[in-house]
C-alpha cells in the first residue's frame, strides 16, 4: 500500500491519540509494516506482512482468516461496516479457522470462502474476493499460538444489504453467531460525524472475540473509513 500525505497526516494524529511515536514504536505495539497501516496498541499480536506469515509461521500454528465488509451509502457517502454478534455475546467478523496443517494463500481464500457460506449464506464467485484484499496479519507465539490474517472488502449497497437480509438463513445460524450489526463509520472528507460519535460512545464497551477489536480499529484507519477527528474519539472509547 503506497503511503501517500493523507495516509501520514491520519496515522500521525492516531498514533498521538494514543502514544505511538512518529516513527511507530512504543512500549505496548510493534509493527514493521507501511506508516499508512496503524497498530494497535492493546494487541497481545504482532503484526507481521503476509509473506513472513506463510514463510515462518505455515505450520505449527492455529491460522485463522476474517474479513470486514463495507459499503458508501450513495446518496450520503456515509460508510458501514459489518459485524457479528456470535452466540457467546460477543463481536466479531465473519470468518474462521482454515482446516489444513500447511497453510498457503490458496487454503486462507479457501477457508474465507466456506466460513462466509456457513456464516452468512453468501455465495462468492471466483475472484469475488482475492489475496489482494488482504490488510495485514497478526501472530501470536505465546499460549495458543495463532495466526490471524484479515481482509477487506467493499460492496455496492445492494450487495451489503443482502447480507443482512441472508444472513439468518446460514448454516451456522444461530449456533454460532445470533446476528449482525451495521457500523457507522462516517465520511472520511468531511471532519466530525455526530452519527458516530454517538455509536461508538455505547459500543466501545462492547465485548470482542479475540482481536476484533483491533482488528476493526486498524482496518477502519489502513481502509481510510472514517475521518482523523473522528478515529481519535473512536480510540478513545474503544481502546
Amino acid at each position: 500500500m503506497s503511503v501517500n500525505n493523507r495516509d501520514i497526516q491520519l496515522v500521525s494524529q492516531v498514533n498521538k491519540s494514543v502514544g505511538i511515536s512518529s516513527t511507530g514504536s512504543s512500549s505496548t505495539t510493534s509493527s514493521s509494516c507501511s506508516t499508512s497501516l496503524w497498530s494497535a496498541p492493546t494487541s497481545k499480536f504482532r503484526r507481521i506482512d503476509l509473506p513472513e506469515a506463510l514463510a515462518n509461521y505455515s505450520t505449527g500454528h492455529i491460522h485463522a482468516v476474517h474479513i470486514i465488509f463495507w459499503f458508501r451509502e450513495p446518496t450520503t457517502g456515509m460508510a458501514y461496516a459489518l459485524m457479528q454478534i456470535r452466540s457467546d455475546g460477543q463481536f466479531g467478523f465473519p470468518g474462521g479457522k482454515c482446516d489444513e496443517p500447511v497453510v498457503d494463500e490458496q487454503e486462507m481464500m479457501s477457508a474465507l470462502y466456506r466460513e462466509i457460506w456457513e456464516e452468512m449464506d453468501y455465495r462468492l464467485g471466483d475472484g469475488d474476493i482475492t489475496i489482494g484484499d488482504h490488510l495485514f496479519s497478526h501472530v501470536r507465539t505465546h499460549d495458543e499460538a495463532k495466526v490471524l490474517h484479515f481482509f477487506g472488502k467493499q460492496l455496492t449497497a445492494e450487495q451489503f444489504r443482502h447480507l443482512e437480509l441472508t444472513h439468518s438463513h446460514a448454516e451456522s445460524f444461530p449456533s454460532e453467531t445470533v446476528g449482525i450489526i451495521r457500523i457507522p463509520l462516517g465520511q472520511s472528507d468531511i471532519g466530525e460525524c455526530r452519527a458516530v460519535r454517538k455509536f461508538f460512545a455505547g459500543f466501545g464497551r462492547q465485548k470482542f472475540a479475540g482481536n476484533a477489536r483491533n482488528q476493526l480499529l486498524e482496518s477502519i484507519v489502513a481502509l481510510k473509513l472514517i475521518s482523523p477527528e473522528d478515529i481519535q474519539y473512536v480510540i478513545s472509547r474503544i481502546v
